[in-house]
């Protein structure tokens, strides 16, 4: 649901939609006391429209983070994936070298192929 559409909906005093996300829903909840506040003539309209632009700043920052957040996520799995991928190539290999060995042990706490214990306190 984007800005206007949460404004709408807030500014009716209907109850907040299923679907929303937690940001969504806690710009939801910021917006709807904010015209709350102006109706009942605590808070003029231009100081509520300077809280309300605060409060979409804010939020759309939010949603940059979790937009970043979302692409570290994708970029670390994709990460993960080509690491067992390697890892269980290497694991097959008839030769091992010590610095890979090294770096499996890292991983996974053991040898490749699982061939000797480490050390997990190091």
């Amino acid at each position: 649901m984007n800005v206007d559409d949460l404004s709408r909906h807030a500014y009716s005093g209907m109850k907040p939609p299923d679907e929303l996300s937690d940001a969504e829903w806690m710009l939801y909840v910021i917006l709807a006391e904010l015209y709350e506040r102006v109706r009942n003539g605590q808070a003029t309209r231009a100081s509520g429209r300077s809280q309300k632009d605060e409060a979409v700043k804010h939020y759309e920052a939010v949603l940059n983070r979790l937009t970043d957040y979302d692409r570290l996520m994708d970029w670390h799995s994709k990460l993960w994936k080509r690491i067992e991928y390697a890892a269980t190539q290497y694991s097959k290999a008839e030769q091992h070298t010590p610095e890979a060995d090294e770096f499996y042990k890292a991983v996974y706490g053991v040898g490749a192929g699982g061939r000797k214990e480490c050390d997990t306190d190091a």
